[in-house]
């Protein structure tokens, strides 16, 4: 084994920036004593919701149907299947790139009979550019800890031994964190067509983290740290 010192380091970096995708979940739903006026009405409203998306299009990255629902409600589960209603549901997630058209898109869907909308949910891209500005600024991190620890010793940098990457994590990309700060930061204004919601996307925080082993040099430790110093 070899007798040259190693130091242990760990590298962290924080990254703020905007968002890059705001996504919205919007909900339809029907109710009726009748099965076949449930579904009619729940197709009914889906396709409004299909309208409004196609409108809004060219702001839009990924639109996903994630839950379609029709189940009929009981009176009274322990005397029989006598019924009392049934209720449709139906679920679209939307992924949007264009924030300039987010607001006219939430007044559009929420002109739809029976809707609900949540969101809109702030969030960077899978591949963003900003976890790789991360990851290097948190290496870059680790080096200039290890730098400073070796410096300190009267020692430099020789090899790097072993890095291992400890993972990124993003801050308030969560839904409900995300949900909260629409709730907080929007506004309605106006009345018929010119209402609309002021929005104020959030901002998010890429954190990277890196653990480095490096080799030093022999260290020449002055007076004041050498452990047999008076």
């Amino acid at each position: 084994m070899s007798d040259q010192p190693v130091v242990s380091v760990r590298g962290e970096a924080t990254i703020e920036v905007d968002p890059e995708l705001a996504v919205l979940t919007i909900s339809v739903e029907s109710q009726d004593i009748d099965r076949d006026t449930t579904v009619d009405l729940l197709s009914k409203r889906a396709r409004a919701v299909t309208d409004v998306v196609a409108r809004f299009k060219s702001g839009i990255e990924r639109s996903e149907t994630s839950r379609l629902q029709v189940y009929p409600e009981f009176e009274n589960k322990k005397k029989g299947e006598s019924v009392r209603r049934y209720v449709g549901r139906a679920t679209t997630h939307l992924t949007m790139h264009d924030f300039a058209l987010l607001s006219d898109l939430i007044v559009a869907l929420a002109a739809i009979e029976m809707v609900s909308i949540d969101g809109p949910w702030w969030r960077l891209r899978p591949d963003s550019e900003v976890y790789r500005m991360a990851r290097l600024a948190a290496a870059e991190d680790a080096l200039v800890r290890a730098r400073d620890y070796a410096g300190a010793f009267g020692a430099e940098i020789a090899t790097l031994v072993e890095i291992a990457d400890q993972g990124m994590s993003t801050r308030y990309d969560r839904p409900l964190a995300a949900s909260a700060r629409f709730a907080a930061s929007s506004s309605w204004e106006g009345q018929g067509d010119e209402r609309r919601f002021d929005l104020e996307p959030q901002r998010q925080e890429v954190v990277g983290n890196i653990e480095a082993r490096f080799q030093l040099t022999r260290a020449t430790l002055s007076p004041t740290l050498r452990p047999d110093s008076p």
